[in-house]
């Protein structure tokens, strides 16, 4: 079960981290992917998410999953580098 730490009198919880911890209790750790709306959304936006991300309490192996292997198992064909083009 992942948790996040109780917040102090200076800092309050962020609704993505609440959020990303919810998500990750209820789907399997393979589902899960970490991406953004960009280009829909502002730099600033994507800037702020990608912030409150890599601050979120979740463990090394998780966050890698999330940030990439997961797609590649759902995608084989981002696991193999493009051909050489030239």
């Amino acid at each position: 079960m992942i948790r996040c730490a109780r917040s102090t009198s200076t800092q309050r919880y962020r609704p993505a981290v609440w959020q990303l911890t919810a998500l990750l209790e209820f789907a399997r750790p393979g589902h899960v992917l970490y991406g953004s709306d960009w280009p829909y959304i502002k730099a600033s936006g994507v800037d702020y998410f990608n912030n409150l991300y890599d601050g979120a309490p979740i463990s090394d192996d998780t966050r890698a999953a999330s940030d990439r292997s997961n797609a590649e198992q759902l995608f084989p064909r981002l696991a193999t580098p493009p051909a050489n083009r030239s």
